[in-house]
């Protein structure tokens, strides 16, 4: 199951459609909290997270998720816009395991999925 972590309607309507097309089981949360009961209760495999929500803090998520020992080993793949660099750096900073960037198409996430669950196998 995923989880994305998201305030944004062009984002929630966009990632997951191109979920749906993959044939993903995902559910959408809106904030921190939401976030952390969804990983548990849904036992979740992935994170997605939107660090340009104007709800919270993404990256703060993602750090929060990684600092917890129970859900530290959970892929987290943040969105980010690349128009700053520091973002990048960012997601480095806050544990991320991959980053996307916008116009996000079923390719792009369906490889950076890939290559993250790759990588945690």
């Amino acid at each position: 199951m995923i989880v994305l972590v998201s305030d944004n309607t062009e984002v929630v309507t966009r990632i997951g459609t191109l979920l749906k097309q993959k044939g993903d089981l995902f559910t959408v949360v809106a904030d921190e909290i939401s976030a952390h009961a969804a990983i548990r209760a849904d036992r979740a495999t992935l994170l997605i997270v939107d660090t340009a929500a104007s709800a919270f803090n993404g990256y703060a998520v993602c750090r929060s998720i990684k600092d917890d020992p129970d859900l530290a080993g959970l892929p987290v793949l943040c969105l980010i816009d690349l128009a700053d660099v520091t973002s990048i750096l960012s997601v480095l900073d806050c544990g991320g395991d991959g980053f996307l960037t916008p116009p996000v198409d079923l390719s792009s996430l369906s490889s950076a999925i890939g290559d993250i669950m790759d990588r945690q196998a």
